[in-house]
């Protein structure tokens, strides 16, 4: 019994020993931690930079502080007048950075500072146009995540900025393969300002410019889309039917849906000097509507339309032999 007392004493001594360095490593950790806090921020510095005045501050805190008090600007610390330059502090960077990861610095300090790190380099990122950054900015200011405000206002603002560098990388890709002679590059450049798409603006010149070049390559699409513009005059150029009815043939044959609808409507009508025949009509108009063509570019209106009129077409010639 006398023994089990002793250890059970022993045991008490230890728990309190053991609370006693926590206690002086707590003081000493917010010793360190207190030496590296922004006066404005009153948190740990993330991208620390020098004032003319001596002293350390957070970047955005301080430019803040710069921006609302312009020319009569004054030290936060010691009220006296300074100028607006700020550098750099990689030391104290550097030295927050290694506390923190070595836990010598902990608790809540260092988790705002990991959420503030994070939403800091993320930004620095968006702001060098990556796409991928700003929807993350976008989906933290919707919902209030690492330490950001909620914001719909911001979170729209950044939406719209990934969208528009996804757009203009996109176009700067095209363009890339477009200028080595891709055909399909070619194509979806003529539909993207046909279309005013990927942050284009809408440009039938442009487009028929670009259609063109993708027929040059012997892109299906890009002669399709050629013919039509020939035939129909768009894009500024001059209506020709003979050149265009010659190309679209050949996009059909060469598997555009969309040709083959074109083509089966002259059939159907008798347009462009092609003669009225229902059993080709149908053919083409079959194969434009099946998705059996190897190339796909037909608009869902044109397509739906296009079916509306195989549907009647069928009803008509059903008996037909």
């Amino acid at each position: 019994m006398t023994s089990k007392k002793a250890a059970n004493k022993r045991i008490r001594e230890l728990e309190e020993e053991l609370e006693g360095h926590r206690k002086k490593a707590k003081t000493a950790s917010d010793s360190v931690a207190a030496e590296y806090i922004c006066p404005l921020s009153l948190e740990l510095f993330v991208d620390p930079v020098r004032a003319e005045d001596g002293f350390e501050y957070e970047r955005a805190e301080i430019e803040r502080t710069i921006a609302h008090q312009g020319k009569n600007l004054k030290s936060p610390k010691t009220g006296e007048e300074m100028g607006p330059t700020l550098r750099p502090s990689y030391t104290v960077k550097n030295a927050v950075e290694a506390l923190v990861r070595t836990g010598t610095i902990s608790g809540e300090l260092a988790e705002t500072y990991k959420k503030s790190k994070l939403v800091t380099e993320t930004k620095l990122k968006a702001e060098d146009g990556d796409a991928k950054s700003m929807e993350l900015l976008a989906d933290w200011y919707k919902v209030g995540w690492n330490g950001l405000p909620v914001s719909q206002e911001l979170s729209d603002e950044w939406r719209k900025r990934a969208e528009k560098a996804d757009d203009d990388e996109y176009i700067t890709q095209l363009k890339a393969a477009a200028k080595v002679g891709d055909g399909g590059a070619l194509y979806d450049l003529g539909h993207a300002y046909e279309n005013g798409l990927r942050g284009l603006a809408e440009n039938e010149e442009k487009a028929f410019e670009w259609y063109q070049k993708a027929a040059d390559a012997m892109d299906t699409a890009g002669i399709a889309m050629h013919a039509y513009f020939l035939m129909n005059g768009h894009g500024g150029t001059e209506v020709n039917v003979t050149y265009g009815t010659s190309k679209m043939f050949f996009a059909a044959g060469a598997g555009s849906d969309l040709a083959c609808r074109e083509v089966g409507i002259w059939y159907l009508y008798g347009m462009h000097g092609i003669p009225a025949n229902k059993a080709k009509a149908r053919h083409f108009l079959e194969r434009a509507t099946s998705g059996a063509c190897a190339v796909l570019h037909m608009k869902t209106g044109d397509l739906e339309e296009a079916k509306q009129v195989l549907n009647q077409l069928q009803e008509e010639t059903a008996n037909d032999p």
